[in-house]
């Protein structure tokens, strides 16, 4: 019988499809329905926009502005209402404090496919801009909301469309799309080079050249500019020949963000750092002043990379981090390394490197210097390793090449074809055409535009900032404007850090021309981390709509495709002081933990149902915010808001594979003062705890901690909570080896669960008696409770029980003989998991479906799904379940006939039972016996000796390594022994 993994575990109404991408119309099967265009097509489109809830006060005041507050309430009532009448409309949905449509929406599934990379889907729901030929009138704020809205939208599919021909093979469809592009972007310089690129593929040189002339034309005509230098080069080579886009020397991996903008200019230093790199330089650094284009330079660099590195280029965003210890982890994260449970991270991070040809972009590192140190040791211990560095300062560092970067190229004097040749001038230009499509490069105005780019001294974000103010003021405005604030520019004071000269100007101008309440809104802003959304800006710092797309459209807030807003670390940064300066943060800091606390609080009523891939999805998103709540409480000393914060946030942390982080967390907030604290609370922060290290393999503090929160319950006398604590010490002692006790834990759970109806309990416990019956080997036994509990988590509809109760079910008829079935069910469970991100149910149901590929005799697909598997494990720090995958490897090992290799795992297995103190090993004592006969048959006594003892003395880390050493091709071909 082979090794078995059995699962343990501790999306809106479709009908009628909503198109709002293009011409806005509803479709339900072969019927479509245009959409009227008027006052409730508004709403819906507001309301269809957002992921969730809208309050009712945003509506007023988009709706209603200058109504009174009785009457705009009684009139969206009246709305509403009207909208429920038109035909086709489903799942809208009102409550007290908001409104939101649950429908399937083109635009939600545009974003969606946005987040995941998803980028041929995205192109295919792309329908058009966002309510084609639909205008509002009359409501100023919902004016400017459409306008952003569309633009950002449009924005987000010409990205998208071109990371898509970056990765695709030319085709006519995509040309024509390229086009498409040019024709509603007529300046988009990378649409044009992208499609010069593909039609050389196609052999359309011909038709290259005119829309290249066409563009020329219209640049020179309508903005007084040329085309970017290698914008001409390709064209060059297009005449020379029409060879395809070299292929990539290696697969395109990456986590590099979508631009949204066009990158100009730095031509110089972009060939610079490329023939650097290509020279075999390892750490690069690009150093200037804040605001100077460092990131974009970075990036552009990193995306001419794609495709040389055999393990991709990988983009680390070091500025949400507040302090240097922090960097391990989110380069782990960037990789997708799962550190959580590692002994010691930075060493599972260097093994995870080392061998690896990879390029890293580590992003605003000059609050981090301390931690130089480590940037040297990844290089040391990674010789394939390539690092780009993006800081204020530079690292001093011996292997440290630096690159200081200066404001973009102007020239000194006026002369019409220097201006428009020059890189700042064309910066400024393209930012100003986009807040103003008509401005242009006029001789009357060049000169004006070159006084600024002399004034910020060619500063990219700078210009980017006068540009901004094209639509209310002309450029020599701008410019006298700046003239008058240019004392600080020139004589900066003594008492300010070198960093902030030029950035202080810029971001002073910006200041003042902001009203009072703009100021305010920035200053409140500042609170958050990693992003925010709407609601949270109008609930935490109660900045609305109107005044999010006022400083969006002032260049000081960024939105992004999926409609969030996130603001620039430096902007941040010095918005921050004149709040400290005001002491006005605060308050706002209790309303920002308070809000993200009511945030995963009601996340928690949807994590064991049918919605929760959508709310881990939004926690994720969101984590920076949380971790940034719970500092506040923990430095609040705020022992009810951390405690209660760290046990909301504990699910998201199990399933996502934060234990470490989510354990540390909560022995913090338990560290605080616990006196009159709700026992309820402090039982379940335990709960949580107990959990947390029991993942980690620390079985001593989950019993200790899991025992106190029971008694804690059963003093509270409460039986629902007392059952769950009973479940998650029946998982504890049977990851120990107690059968036996395990399943008297667990009876008596499911007893109580019985007495109270607790639905979602009573399938959970199910799944788990059946478990331990399945690593008793009694398959019969345990069928009937993982159906049942199978039966239950389809009628409440939680994904995740479904997927584990999938999984052990397709186990057991795998071992009875129906393996077609069983297949598909473990197939499907993986599906479920994967598209939950659990990494540790991924792992598990790989495991599984490694075995059926191997009794199938797939021992290519075995090797994939055991290898995916070990990796994730490892990385998780799972020892008991390392030891579970060493026995499947074994398994493969016997059918490959490699006796030796079988038996120095076996050892591995046993070496790693003693370690970790179980009463049973990971695997069953029958199989490994079995394993063990095979191999003595099959070798020298003195040879299986010592295979058995090199195994057992062998460390984890060295287990995993010999687990992973692959097969040669000819032995994984070899014919298969018979188990």
């Amino acid at each position: 019988m082979s090794s078995l993994v059995w699962f343990c575990y501790g999306e809106g109404i479709v009908g009628t499809r909503v198109r709002l991408l293009g011409s806005p119309r509803l479709e339900r099967g072969e019927t479509v329905v245009e959409l009227p265009r008027e006052r409730p097509l508004w709403l819906l489109s507001y309301l269809g926009a957002q992921e969730d809830w809208v309050s009712r006060e945003e509506l007023l005041e988009l709706f209603w502005p200058e109504v009174e507050p009785a009457s705009a309430r009684n009139n969206l009532r009246q709305l509403l209402h009207r909208v429920r009448q038109m035909e086709g409309i489903e799942g809208l949905e009102a409550s007290a404090g908001g409104v939101r449509w649950l429908a399937e929406l083109d635009v939600r599934l545009f974003r969606q496919a946005l987040a995941r990379g998803q980028w041929a889907r995205a192109v295919e729901l792309y329908g058009g801009p966002f309510l084609e030929g639909v205008k509002v009138y009359g409501l100023p704020g919902l004016e400017d909301w459409l306008e952003a809205e569309r633009a950002d939208l449009e924005t987000a599919w010409g990205n998208v469309l071109l990371s898509w021909a970056a990765e695709s093979q030319p085709s006519q469809e995509l040309l024509g799309r390229l086009e498409r592009l040019l024709e509603r972007d007529p300046f988009n310089e990378r649409a044009l080079q992208a499609f010069l690129q593909h039609a050389a593929a196609l052999g359309e040189s011909g038709r290259a050249r005119e829309i290249y002339t066409a563009f020329v034309r219209r640049l020179a005509g309508e903005m007084g500019l040329e085309p970017d230098p290698s914008t001409r080069r390709l064209l060059e080579e297009l005449d020379r020949s029409a060879l395809p886009p070299q292929t990539p020397a290696h697969p395109v991996l990456h986590n590099l963000p979508t631009r949204l903008t066009t990158f100009i200019g730095r031509e110089e230093e972009l060939g610079l750092v490329n023939r650097r790199l290509e020279a075999g330089e390892r750490l690069i650094t690009l150093a200037g002043p804040g605001g100077m284009g460092k990131t974009r330079l970075a990036l552009s660099v990193a995306e001419s990379q794609l495709g040389a590195f055999a393990d991709g280029v990988w983009f680390v965003a070091l500025a949400p981090l507040a302090r240097s210890a922090l960097i391990i982890p989110a380069i782990a994260e960037a990789l997708g390394l799962n550190l959580t449970r590692a002994a010691d991270p930075k060493a599972r991070l260097l093994e995870h490197l080392r061998g690896r040809e990879m390029l890293l972009v580590l992003d605003n590192f000059e609050h981090l210097v301390d931690g130089a140190a480590l940037v040297v040791e990844l290089l040391n211990e990674a010789p394939q390793l390539r690092m780009l560095v993006t800081s204020r300062e530079r690292l001093r560092l011996q292997a440290e090449w630096v690159l200081a970067l200066q404001g973009l190229g102007y020239p000194p004097g006026y002369g019409l074809e220097a201006v428009q040749r020059s890189s700042a001038v064309r910066l400024f230009v393209e930012r100003a055409n986009r807040v103003w499509p008509q401005f242009a490069l006029t001789p009357q105005v060049a000169p004006a535009v070159l006084r600024i780019c002399q004034l910020v001294q060619g500063m990219p974000l700078g210009l980017e900032l006068a540009a901004a103010w094209v639509s209310a003021f002309t450029p020599q405005d701008i410019a006298d404007e700046l003239e008058r604030s240019l004392g600080f520019l020139e004589s900066p004071g003594l008492d300010l850090p070198e960093r902030h000269h030029s950035l202080r100007a810029v971001f002073e101008h910006s200041w003042q021309r902001l009203t009072p309440e703009q100021q305010q809104a920035l200053v409140r802003l500042t609170v958050f981390r990693g992003g925010f959304d709407r609601q949270a800006a109008l609930k935490v710092a109660g900045v609305g709509p109107a005044a999010l797309l006022a400083l969006a459209d002032k260049s000081l807030l960024r939105r992004t495709p999926s409609g969030r807003f996130e603001l620039h670390e430096v902007i941040r940064q010095q918005a921050q002081e004149r709040a400290e300066a005001g002491g006005v943060l605060a308050a706002i800091r209790q309303a920002h933990a308070e809000h993200y606390l009511a945030l995963a609080e009601e996340a928690g009523n949807y994590l064991r149902g049918p919605e929760e891939a959508r709310w881990l999805e939004r926690l994720a998103l969101e984590h920076d915010n949380l971790r940034t709540a719970l500092e506040w409480a923990l430095s609040r000393r705020d022992t009810p808001l951390a405690l209660r914060l760290a046990t909301a946030i504990h699910h998201f942390w199990y399933v996502r594979g934060h234990h470490r982080e989510g354990r540390v967390w909560l022995e913090r907030a338990l560290g605080l003062p616990l006196e009159g604290i709700p026992p309820r609370l402090h039982a379940k922060a335990l709960n949580a705890l107990a959990e947390r290290a029991k993942d980690q393999g620390d079985y001593a503090q989950a019993l200790r901690v899991q025992q106190e929160a029971l008694d804690l319950w059963q003093r509270l006398e409460d039986s629902g909570e007392v059952a769950g604590a009973l479940h998650s010490l029946g998982t504890i002692v049977r990851e120990q080896g107690n059968f036996d006790q395990a399943l008297a834990y667990f009876e008596e759970s499911l007893h109580l669960r019985r007495e109270i109806g607790d639905r979602n309990g009573i399938a959970t416990t199910l799944n788990d008696i059946g478990v331990v019956y399945g690593y008793r080997g009694q398959l019969e036994a345990s069928r009937p409770y993982f159906e049942e509990s199978l039966a239950r988590k389809r009628e409440i509809g939680d994904r995740r029980g479904i997927a584990y109760a999938l999984g052990n079910l397709g186990q057991v008829l795998s071992e009875l003989g129906e393996s077609a079935r069983a297949r598909a069910l473990t197939e499907e469970s993986l599906a479920i998991k994967r598209e939950l991100g659990d990494q540790q149910g991924i792992a598990v149901s790989l495991v599984n479906l490694a075995l059926l590929t191997l009794q199938q005799a797939d021992l290519d697909a075995t090797w994939n799904h055991l290898e995916e598997a070990l990796r994730i494990f490892y990385t998780l720090e799972r020892r008991w379940s390392i030891g579970v995958v060493l026995g499947s490897f074994v398994e493969l090992a016997l059918r490959l006939e490699q006796f030796e290799r079988a038996v120095r795992l076996v050892g591995a297995v046993y070496g790693l039972t003693q370690t970790m103190g179980l009463a049973e090993p990971p695997v069953s004592a029958g199989n490994l016996e079995r394993y063990l006969a095979t191999g003595r048959q099959h070798l020298e006594p003195q040879a299986f000796e010592r295979a058995l003892a090199q195994g057992r003395e062998m460390s984890l880390e060295q287990a995993v390594n010999y687990a992973l050493q692959q097969p040669p091709v000819g032995a994984r071909a070899a014919p298969g022994v018979a188990d």
